[in-house]
């Protein structure tokens, strides 16, 4: 479920709101703080040059079984200073479904959603092309930077306990080949439901991946 990620010729991003900081000193701005002593903020594990990427959602299940929310997407380049880091958010929407069958990579999982990640324009900094990374770079939507993602939950033990750190696994299907998918990393989160005990109904969801993604990049780095 590990994803090796392709090569990327484009990196860096504006960021006008650090735009009069000198990034070769103080913290990093796009750094949710939580993280700021847990991510690998200057790419050190990563082959140089390159960058490492962390995903961050925040969201909920409805009643309905859906699960909607949005997941900040955050690049932090090898060598010193954070002027090339930037973030990017996507929007996630997926009715509860499950489309594994016998495949099922977390079999275990107790929840399951089927839908759609989508790029914010918007609230994009990154110049990065999401269909290179995510290997969709002839399909249909991709204008609209939209994929198809598959997302397990593993709220509960196997003797039905609450897992204290939710298990988050999701995969982006690759449209050229339909049975493929890019699994990005296994993730940790909180699962809450909004009737205490109930796992079947509506919760608020978070996760986060917090060991990253090294992408190799064709140009310099940060």
């Amino acid at each position: 479920m590990f994803l090796l990620l392709p090569l990327l010729v484009a990196c860096g991003g504006d960021k006008a709101d650090t735009a009069t900081v000198d990034p070769g000193f103080g913290p990093n701005p796009i750094v949710p703080e939580a993280y700021e002593l847990l991510w690998d903020l200057d790419a050190a594990s990563c082959e140089e040059p390159g960058a490492i990427v962390y995903f961050r959602f925040e969201g909920s299940v409805d009643d309905d079984g859906r699960l909607r929310g949005e997941e900040t997407w955050y690049w932090f380049h090898s060598g010193e200073g954070w002027d090339n880091d930037c973030a990017d958010v996507f929007t996630i929407d997926a009715p509860s479904d499950s489309i594994w069958g016998r495949n099922n990579p977390c079999a275990g999982c107790d929840r399951e959603f089927h839908g759609d990640l989508v790029l914010d324009e918007a609230r994009r900094t990154c110049a990065y092309g999401y269909e290179s990374l995510l290997d969709d770079d002839q399909r249909d939507r991709i204008e609209d930077e939209a994929y198809t993602i598959d997302v397990q939950l593993d709220t509960l033990t196997p003797s039905g306990n609450v897992n204290a750190q939710m298990l988050a696994f999701s995969y982006v299907q690759d449209d050229q080949t339909p049975t493929s998918y890019n699994g990005r990393a296994q993730a940790r989160g909180a699962y809450v439901p909004a009737t205490e005990g109930d796992f079947e109904g509506a919760a608020t969801v978070d996760w986060v991946v917090t060991s990253g993604l090294c992408v190799r990049m064709g140009g310099g780095g940060g």
